[in-house]
């Protein structure tokens, strides 16, 4: 629950109406503001608190003035006991909300990979999708709803990496593979580096060489052959979350993953990569034409001076 109230929300969210002060019935001192606040944060949170310090201290003041408690009897409440399950009870059964049960977590994870992470990645967008689906299905929302959509977003890619490998012909897949092995060395010479970190490198400073460099690149990434349609179906902001785990790992820790985990983050890579240098060398041809232009205006002017004098 945050911390911080508007004057607005307190009164939306945290006024109790006339048949829940009844509910609030002949309880009195830190029981009777320990339901209240018990209560209507599980409307707003759709599950109970997990402690008394979840419960914002604004929100304690202003239901305290309600019930007329002095709020520095909420500390009192016994937040475990028969007292309180009995509350908690009272509550779901007013609110005809149930307690969140083995098969309410996987019908979410299956409407999560389903109809959410196809399109939705943001980690607070999720949590408040996931609470408002509980409250349509009149269901608690879990007690660590984080762990779920962590639990969620492993299936979801565990799907993605069997479609992505099932569309990559052997041939790519070696290719991809190969990214990770360094090319042989004759003695004397240096190590060559990884064709994987060589494809990572940055644009270099305009010029003929940045631009022969790019080319080199962009040659090598379409020769690994993946098709347009890769990842048909997923949307460019999941392969951007796939590209961006593969971007902070270590070719080690790379060829430690299961090899459809290895393959459908590399292929990620590639996909953006090939995208990204074909953009960026576009950008630089045209600024070496427009210095070429530049430098043939300078010559002319050169040209014309040396006419006149």
């Amino acid at each position: 629950m945050k911390r911080t109230w508007t004057s607005e929300e307190l009164l939306e969210h945290f006024t109790l109406l006339s048949d829940e002060l009844d509910a609030v019935g002949n309880k009195s001192g830190a029981t009777r503001l320990g339901f209240a606040v018990l209560f209507k944060c599980f409307q707003y949170e759709s599950r109970f608190l997990c402690s008394r310090q979840e419960a914002a201290p604004e929100v304690v003041r202003f239901l305290a003035t309600q019930v007329g408690v002095d709020p520095a009897l909420f500390a009192q409440y016994a937040w475990e006991g028969h007292t309180t399950q009995a509350h908690r009870a009272q509550i779901r059964a007013i609110t005809k909300v149930r307690e969140c049960r083995r098969a309410d977590e996987e019908a979410l994870l299956t409407w999560l990979c389903t109809d959410i992470l196809p399109h939705e990645h943001h980690p607070e967008r999720l949590r408040e999708l996931t609470r408002a689906e509980c409250r349509t299905r009149a269901i608690e929302v879990p007690d660590d709803l984080a762990m779920l959509i962590e639990t969620a977003f492993a299936s979801y890619e565990t799907q993605i990496y069997a479609v992505v490998m099932a569309r990559l012909t052997p041939e790519m897949q070696s290719r991809l593979d190969a990214l990770l092995v360094s090319p042989p060395v004759t003695e004397g010479e240096e190590e060559e580096e990884l064709p994987l970190n060589l494809l990572r490198l940055d644009l270099g400073p305009v010029g003929v060489e940045s631009a022969l460099s790019e080319i080199a690149k962009l040659r090598s990434l379409r020769a690994i052959g993946l098709p347009a349609d890769l990842f048909q179906g997923y949307t460019p902001k999941l392969v951007e979350r796939l590209r961006r785990r593969i971007t902070a790992e270590s070719p080690s820790h790379i060829r430690q993953h299961p090899q459809a985990i290895r393959l459908t983050l590399l292929a990620a890579l590639v996909v953006q990569r090939t995208q990204e240098v074909t953009d960026a060398l576009v950008t630089l041809l045209i600024q070496i034409v427009h210095r070429i232009g530049k430098r043939a205006e300078h010559r002319v002017e050169a040209v014309g001076n040396c006419l006149t004098t």
